[in-house]
């Protein structure tokens, strides 16, 4: 009798509580929130505290990098205004010519295939073509492909650590790495009387904190990372039961890297052969998806590069930058000031971790390791563009170690990673960032003593890249040229005829030039000839297929132009303030 009555207490107990339910319904769209926070705690939690904090900071900073000002497009980047006056160029080609004239020539260099990855300014550039301003056109894509960014390092991530707070403090240790520049910054004379450190950072420091030397001005690699950190993440689930569409696709995709990012798809390919010989196993999925990657790569890559490209890329050079910038070549120290101790504490965390297997980890160590024997592009600082990569994988198993021990020790450890480990590695990604948005000067214990040596370059000042003349000569350019005329004028860093009118110029800033691999000693010679005036000059504007002859400050200062051969030779046919524009022949 007594289980009876107790299996009649449990009854009337559920009819009661359904009479409740019934009287009280929970909203279905509660219902479903909480389910899926229930199950996406964590990974919630990771997504809060990143975009708290770094989705408000880029929110923040981002508007600042390209802003209009009284008709002027000004920035507050010192790196944006010197690499944004490239890509505003690249944009403007986009922009004012035709499609079917797109990838006829360089932008920067008429007469030569258009090689640099140009899928991010394309973008920016159809945004002005449909009559978005420049501003707009460059700052909301950034937006929001930083969005993506910080969504799929959290994914990624979380994959490993499988915690939402550790998930943002790699985030955290990834975006805010950076050197031992502190050193100079906030103790400049230890600096002064040290024996070894050179009183000039950049002596030794080639490593540059990621959000202020690559994710904020390098448009390329700001697209580059979302987009193959994405192909990461899903081919790190590649397994047997993959279906060969999705395995094709991903390859046409990793291909596309090519259009957007070239150091970034290296980066790629050394990864896909760790996680081929990492796995052999699911060998038949990989293998798919490798020759579906290959098969769209090679046609994209002989279209962009094969028999354009004048001067090797590839060099060896033991040491990366430790080979041509330190004092005294030493290896070990060099990466110490540049990496601080992140290189040993991710050694460190490998073994404790037991992740020396892991494709990702073993990718972080072959990219290293390749990236210190060979330089990839003309100018060497450029491996760090795939040293990056190297960083953020090795992120994984110092931030899982540091997990580990806040799991397993008393307070003591904690207390030792928490205030001493952690601060080391992000306190000179920190500062330069701090440098570069204004807030670090403040900071500094010794305020009576100078900054460093080459440092008060990059102190937040406002930046003017086109003012409104510049804009008012460009609009009326545009209404008596045709978009493919060919002009002659100055290699100024932020040309005008090529950023907002959208014309070929003979050549532009010099100092990208070799950067592409492209030599421009002959074509320099030659505009000079043309600048000079005489015969020469007339059979040389020919023989360039020039169209009009820009006459300004640069050409001036730079080139000598002789303005009496071109006033007297051709007609003038646009004359202001900052410029006069000669037109060559009919």
């Amino acid at each position: 009798m007594t289980q009876v009555k107790y299996i009649q207490t449990l009854a009337k107990k559920s009819v009661t509580k359904r009479k409740k339910q019934q009287r009280n319904p929970q909203p279905e769209a509660h219902s479903a929130l909480r389910r899926f926070w229930e199950k996406h705690k964590s990974l919630s939690i990771g997504f809060f505290l990143t975009f708290a904090t770094w989705g408000w900071f880029f929110a923040w900073y981002w508007p600042r990098m390209l802003y209009f000002k009284n008709g002027a497009l000004m920035t507050q980047g010192k790196y944006v205004w010197a690499d944004w006056s490239a890509h505003l160029a690249y944009a403007g080609h986009f922009a004012w010519r035709p499609v079917g004239d797109w990838f006829e020539s360089h932008p920067l260099f008429f007469g030569v295939d258009f090689t640099y990855p140009f899928a991010m300014d394309a973008l920016s550039g159809i945004l002005i073509k449909w009559g978005i301003n420049e501003a707009s056109a460059f700052v909301v894509p950034s937006i929001v492909i930083t969005a993506w960014l910080l969504v799929i390092l959290v994914l990624f991530y979380h994959s490993f650590l499988h915690s939402g707070i550790w998930s943002f403090a790699a985030v955290t240790l990834f975006l805010a790495g950076g050197s031992t520049i502190f050193l100079w910054y906030y103790f400049p004379n230890f600096v002064a009387e040290s024996a070894v450190l050179p009183k000039n950072y950049l002596d030794l420091i080639g490593w540059k904190n990621i959000v202020v030397s690559e994710i904020i001005p390098q448009r390329a690699f700001l697209l580059g990372m979302p987009m193959m950190l994405t192909i990461i993440y899903f081919l790190l689930r590649i397994g047997k039961n993959s279906r060969i569409w999705q395995l094709v696709l991903l390859g046409v995709f990793s291909a596309l890297m090519l259009f957007v990012h070239v150091h970034s798809y290296i980066a790629l390919v050394i990864f896909g052969a760790v996680l081929f010989l990492s796995r052999l196993q699911d060998w038949k999925p990989l293998v798919i998806y490798g020759i579906s990657a290959a098969i769209c790569s090679f046609p994209i890559f002989a279209w962009m590069f094969y028999g354009t490209v004048e001067e090797s890329f590839f060099r060896i050079q033991i040491g990366w930058m430790a080979d041509s910038v330190s004092l005294n070549h030493n290896l070990f120290w060099f990466w110490l000031m540049n990496w601080s101790i992140f290189l040993p504490l991710a050694i460190i965390g490998t073994h404790q971790t037991k992740l020396w297997k892991n494709p990702v980890v073993i990718s972080g160590f072959v990219i290293f390791v390749i990236c210190n024997i060979v330089i990839f592009q003309p100018w060497d600082w450029d491996n760090e563009k795939i040293l990056t990569w190297s960083y953020l994988f090795l992120t994984v198993p110092i931030i899982k170690w540091f997990q580990l021990l806040w799991q397993q020790y008393h307070m003591a450890v904690v207390a030792i990673v928490t205030l001493i480990l952690f601060p080391l590695l992000t306190l000179g990604g920190f500062v330069e960032i701090g440098i570069h948005t204004g807030h670090a000067e403040e900071q500094r214990l010794d305020k009576n003593a100078p900054p460093p040596k080459d440092m008060e370059n990059f102190i937040v000042r406002e930046s003017t890249i086109f003012s409104r003349k510049d804009f008012e000569l460009a609009a009326a350019f545009r209404k008596i040229s045709n978009p493919t005329d060919v002009v002659l004028t100055a290699d100024r860093v932020a040309n005008w005829a090529v950023a907002l009118a959208g014309r070929n110029i003979l050549l532009g800033y010099r100092g990208w030039m070799w950067t592409y691999g492209i030599d421009d000693s002959k074509r320099y010679n030659d505009m000079q000839k043309m600048f000079a005036g005489g015969e020469q000059s007339k059979a040389l504007l020919d023989g360039y297929n020039v169209n009009f002859v820009v006459i300004g400050y640069p050409e001036i200062t730079d080139y000598h132009a002789n303005e009496d051969f071109f006033r007297e030779n051709y007609s003038l046919v646009l004359e202001t303030s900052e410029a006069r524009i000669y037109q060559i022949g009919e």
